[in-house]
């Protein structure tokens, strides 16, 4: 991706998280903008960007999961859908330095309540994430 176009999608993404952040939408689309963003940001050399790229990824990473037991209950959302921000959340969490089990504890119980059989899958495949984590020396906060 030439510069360009990366400052090109950056902008985009700040724009939308702002957006996001100051309208009144679904707590799922909110989750799903915040997560996007982190993840994206999580590809790129931070080091020379300017503040307010660093500021949004920290925004974003506390307000991704704030409003994840709302997403997660909202109605027409399908379990796939749920299963796929759930795992860019934790994802962008971990990566950013927090406890994998921590946010896996504090995301389970609004999960296992809309989708108990989808909850178990998630559970069980992000504890192993956890698991290898410690195996491979990674350092678990």
């Amino acid at each position: 991706m030439s510069k360009k176009d990366l400052n090109r999608t950056l902008g985009a993404y700040l724009n939308t998280t702002a957006y996001f952040h100051a309208g009144k939408y679904p707590a799922f689309r909110k989750c799903n903008a915040y997560a996007n963003y982190v993840r994206f940001v999580g590809t790129l050399d931070l080091s020379k960007s300017p503040p307010v790229i660093r500021d949004r990824e920290a925004l974003c990473a506390t307000e991704m999961l704030e409003p994840g037991p709302e997403a997660v209950a909202e109605p027409g959302v399908s379990g796939n859908f749920i299963r796929d921000l759930a795992d860019l959340i934790l994802a962008g969490e971990t990566r950013l330095g927090a406890d994998r089990a921590k946010v896996i504890d504090q995301m389970l119980p609004p999960f296992e309540k809309a989708f108990p059989s989808d909850a178990l899958t998630f559970a069980g495949a992000s504890y192993t994430h956890y698991a290898w984590d410690a195996r491979r020396g990674l350092p678990i906060p």
